[in-house]
C-alpha cells in the first residue's frame, strides 16, 4: 500500500481532478495505480494487474511501479515508456509472471489523452455532454513482461468539458454475490449512468456498489479503482 499515492495531482485551474483507490484481497496483492508529474502541464498515470497473488506479486508490483517513475522521465513519449519497460521485465522475467497495465498522460491544458494499453480491460467512458457511457477500446497490445517485440500503440482522445474516465482492474468486473454471479462490465456501465460526477465520489461508490453486491462472498482479487474528471 506504501507505494500506492494517497495524495493525489491538483489543478490550480480546476481543470481536472483525479482519485484512486485499491482495495486488497488479501494482506498483499498485485494490483498497482501510480500518478507521475511529467512537467508542468502533463500528468502521467498507471494502472495495472501483475499475475499471480502474495508476496511474489507484490514485489514484482512493488519493482514495476519504481522503473516506470524513472523512465516515464527518461523516454520521450508513453509509447516508449511502456517499450523500455517490457524490455526490462522480460530480462528479469521470474517464473513467468506478467502484468496488464494501462498507461496515460494527460495534457492539463488542452485535455489530450494519451493511452497505452498493455492487455488490460477498457476503460469506461461518461460523456459529459449527454451522459452517454461507453467502454471505450484503445489500440490494444499483449500484457508486458511477454513476447520481445510486442506490438503497442498509442491512441490520443480529446476529452470534452464534464467528461469522466474510471480504470479499472478485473476484481471489480469479476466480484461475485452468494448466487456466483458476477458484477459484470454491465452492471458497471449501468452504475456509472447515475453516479455521481466528483472524480472521488465516483470511485468510491463504484468500489461501495461492489462490495455491496457481493457482500456474503469473501473478497477474492484486488479491487482498484482510478477515476478522472476533465471540467475543461
Amino acid at each position: 500500500q506504501s507505494f500506492m499515492p494517497h495524495i493525489f495531482p491538483q489543478s490550480p485551474t480546476n481543470h481536472f481532478e483525479f482519485f484512486g483507490r485499491n482495495i486488497p484481497a488479501a494482506a498483499v496483492g498485485g494490483d498497482m495505480f501510480d500518478f507521475i508529474q511529467l512537467d508542468e502541464h502533463h500528468v502521467a498515470f498507471v494502472i495495472g494487474d501483475v499475475a499471480g497473488k502474495g508476496i511474489p506479486a507484490a514485489l514484482f508490483m512493488a519493482r514495476l511501479v519504481s522503473d516506470l517513475r524513472h523512465y516515464s522521465h527518461i523516454e520521450n513519449s508513453a509509447l516508449d515508456t511502456i517499450r523500455t519497460l517490457n524490455q526490462i521485465l522480460l530480462q528479469r522475467r521470474y517464473r513467468g509472471m506478467f502484468v496488464t497495465l494501462q498507461y496515460m498522460i494527460l495534457n492539463t491544458n488542452s485535455g489530450e489523452l494519451t493511452i497505452v494499453n498493455a492487455g488490460h480491460l477498457p476503460p469506461v467512458w461518461r460523456h459529459g455532454d449527454n451522459g452517454r457511457v461507453n467502454l471505450f477500446h484503445p489500440e490494444g497490445g499483449i500484457p508486458l513482461g511477454v513476447l520481445p517485440q510486442a506490438p503497442f500503440a498509442e491512441t490520443c482522445i480529446q476529452l470534452q468539458p464534464d467528461d469522466a474516465m474510471v480504470f479499472f482492474t478485473d476484481g471489480v468486473i469479476e466480484a461475485r454475490n452468494a448466487n456466483g454471479e458476477m458484477y459484470s462490465m454491465e452492471r458497471l456501465v449501468r452504475f456509472l449512468n447515475s453516479a455521481p460526477s466528483n472524480a472521488e465520489q465516483l470511485a468510491k461508490e463504484l468500489i461501495r456498489d461492489v462490495l455491496k453486491f457481493s457482500l456474503d462472498e469473501p473478497q477474492k482479487d484486488d479491487i482498484t479503482v482510478v477515476t478522472l474528471k476533465w471540467r475543461g
